[in-house]
């Protein structure tokens, strides 16, 4: 019998299975338990206004960390979660006790999910948010010309289409407003998810799954960009992230990409919150920010 491959040398169940994070890591609650002590210590720790509406919709709040001050950088963050409703901002602000730190004011965003909301819907509200913080920055102590979108897994990807937005049009926003895009094990080309078994929540049409595609939109980014992934990260997962990255460098617009050695899809997040890794060191340098630890620098 003839295989039938659906997309590249995939067949159905084999397509499905690159797009499923459970074929690699069936059991994520380990880092789901880390992710929400992290962020409860960053809550407990950090001057923090929490539950910031920034928009029409009841999903739409966000928790700013590090508010006071004036004129920092502020970091948005996308967590992932296949955009489906597996996690919130409150497992989300885990790199925030390391941004708000060397001196970022730091954002951790919730926002609507599929099978209820369509991707159109989840990033519209994602959009929202950066122009509810560009009105709104001095509020907080944050510089609204210096605002950049981090996100990891289908968070990532709602930071790249954040970073590809048509903004004059859409918003009445600058161009560049955002100034810096760190996309971490993200899907870029929804090409082959509409094909794969996502696509049973996602419902994406040819259409959508274009018009929601960042690797379709790079003539709208501005930002330079970070692009990282694991090595232990599925094959699709890897192929995308550095198809991207190629994708951006022809546009000179590529400041980093790296695969992560010894890294799992889900451990990736981890280095964002380590002083020592190389993508934190690309994202402070990407800021404008030191990577070394504020007590290292008190001291020297």
């Amino acid at each position: 019998m003839t295989t039938k491959f659906v997309y590249k040398n995939y067949a159905q169940a084999e397509l499905d299975r690159q797009y499923d994070q459970r074929t690699l890591v069936p059991d994520i609650s380990e880092f789901t338990t880390r992710w929400t002590e992290v962020s409860e210590k960053a809550r407990r720790t950090l001057a923090v206004e929490a539950n910031v509406i920034y928009g029409n919709d009841s999903n739409q709040l966000m928790d700013i960390f590090g508010v006071g001050g004036a004129n920092r950088p502020i970091v948005l963050f996308f967590h992932g979660g296949a955009w489906r409703p597996v996690t919130t901002k409150d497992q989300s602000a885990y790199a925030a006790l390391s941004f708000v730190g060397r001196g970022a004011l730091f954002v951790a965003i919730d926002f609507c999910a599929a099978p209820e909301f369509t991707l159109d819907k989840i990033v519209a509200q994602c959009a929202d948010a950066v122009a509810f913080l560009y009105q709104n920055a001095a509020l907080y102590g944050g510089d609204r010309d210096h605002m950049h979108v981090i996100g990891h897994s289908s968070g990532a990807h709602l930071a790249a289409m954040l970073a590809t937005l048509d903004w004059r049009a859409g918003y009445g926003l600058p161009a560049d407003v955002i100034k810096g895009l760190v996309a971490i094990s993200g899907i870029y080309d929804l090409y082959p998810v509409r094909l794969s078994a996502r696509n049973d929540y996602l419902h994406l049409d040819a259409v959508a799954s274009a018009r929601n595609s960042p690797s379709e939109r790079l003539e709208f980014l501005h930002a330079p960009s970070v692009i990282a992934w694991g090595d232990g990260e599925l094959d699709e997962f890897r192929r995308q992230s550095q198809d991207f990255a190629d994708a951006i460098s022809t546009r000179e617009k590529l400041m980093f990409a790296e695969e992560i050695s010894g890294r799992n899809h889900f451990e990736m997040t981890d280095e964002l919150g380590n002083g020592d890794s190389p993508l934190f060191k690309a994202a402070m340098d990407l800021i404008g920010l030191s990577a070394a630890r504020p007590e290292s620098r008190a001291k020297s």
